[in-house]
């Protein structure tokens, strides 16, 4: 038989610090952002994209 051991680490007490920092106005960016605006993808080369109920990129602006 094998054993499944997990690999799943805590973090490194500087990386939750950059995550807190970087998440911390989030609250705020979420009650700014309206509730019924598409989900917009913003691709490397600049481009955007709106994102459909499926989760995937759609064709249309």
């Amino acid at each position: 038989m094998f054993e499944i051991h997990s690999r799943r680490a805590e973090l490194a007490p500087s990386v939750a610090a950059l995550l807190a920092l970087f998440h911390e106005d989030t609250p705020q960016k979420l009650a700014l952002a309206p509730d019924d605006s598409p989900a917009i993808l913003h691709h490397a080369d600049g481009t955007l994209s709106q994102v459909g109920e499926d989760g995937w990129p759609t064709a249309g602006p």
